[in-house]
């Protein structure tokens, strides 16, 4: 399971954080607003898919807020 959280706004900036439950794998972004959210979560989902990919694993499950609820998150 892999899943996603936006911290902030902290100083202006926000912070994107996905991890994998198994492994305690985490990958976190600094963003400098909203807008990014969703382009960058699916960066991540990309580069936590090639990973799995290397041991012949999908990403079976994203678990995250309302901030991830877009057309372009839903479609991947």
């Amino acid at each position: 399971m892999i899943s996603a959280d936006l911290i902030g706004p902290i100083n202006g900036f926000y912070g994107l954080i996905i991890s994998d439950k198994k492994s305690n794998f985490i990958i976190a972004r600094v963003l400098k607003s909203k807008a990014e959210v969703s382009p960058k979560t699916l960066e991540i989902l990309k580069t936590f898919q090639n990973l799995l990919s290397l041991t012949k694993k999908t990403i079976v499950l994203f678990r995250a807020d309302n901030e991830f609820d877009t057309k372009d998150v839903a479609d991947y």
